[in-house]
């Protein structure tokens, strides 16, 4: 059952810090991600608009997240990309393979890859 006074409000994102970039051709990229997973970190690749990325968040304490994110602010210490034209789910890198998600209808990752080509052309 669904309570009457529940309030639903959409919040969006309007505005990203990128504190780094750093770009990578493919092969160095999926390289680094392979030794970061090797380690036992958990990771994976974004794509959106012919970019594959990492984007890692500036703070993982979750009360300075959440504080940014009401502000409307989201911070990423750093994001490292790579031109990627077609979306692909997984890349190997010798026995490692590394998931890539299609972020292509996130507000935030795309609006991310969009910054980055257009940053390129100038």
């Amino acid at each position: 059952m669904i309570e009457d006074n529940i309030e639903i409000e959409y919040r969006p994102v309007k505005k990203i810090v990128l504190l780094d970039l750093e770009k990578l051709d493919g092969e160095e990229l999926f390289k680094r991600v392979s030794a970061i997973r090797m380690a036992e970190q958990p990771i994976f690749l974004n794509w959106a608009e012919g970019i594959v990325f990492i984007a890692l968040p500036a703070s993982t304490d979750i009360t300075e997240v959440d504080e940014n994110i009401t502000k409307g602010t989201a911070y990423f210490a750093g994001v490292t990309y790579s031109l990627m034209p077609k979306y692909q789910p997984l890349v190997q890198v010798g026995a490692d393979k590394i998931p890539i998600i299609d972020q292509s209808k996130s507000l935030i990752f795309k609006s991310i890859a969009e910054w980055i080509i257009k940053r390129k052309n100038r």
